[in-house]
């Protein structure tokens, strides 16, 4: 269950004890603050549902990304064949850096 949902049930027990002891002097008021709870929870529902969906985008945003620099790299490797250009050599502290962010990404 999330947290603004455990919040709202819990907020909607206080707000109905408190409809209940509401005398009629203070009915007015009170319907006003339960519409008020009501728009609140509305726009945490609101917000939720956003936040889900920006994440669920980012996600197939970051899917696209490590696709292309995939075929990025595939191409690099079959030009430098068809070329005759040999791989870069890079030194051995930053391949040794490489693997460690790799197996940590993996992890």
């Amino acid at each position: 269950m999330k947290a603004h949902r455990l919040f709202g049930l819990i907020a909607g027990l206080l707000a109905l004890a408190g409809a209940v002891s509401l005398s009629q002097a203070t009915m007015g008021v009170g319907l006003i603050c339960l519409g008020c709870l009501a728009a609140i929870f509305g726009r945490i529902e609101q917000a939720s549902f956003q936040h889900d969906a920006l994440l669920e985008r980012l996600g197939e945003v970051k899917s696209q990304a490590s696709q292309t620099r995939a075929a990025a790299e595939r191409m690099e490797a079959i030009l430098r064949q068809v070329h005759g250009i040999p791989d870069p050599v890079e030194d051995e502290p930053v391949a040794e850096q490489k693997k460690i962010w790799a197996e940590g990404a993996v992890r």
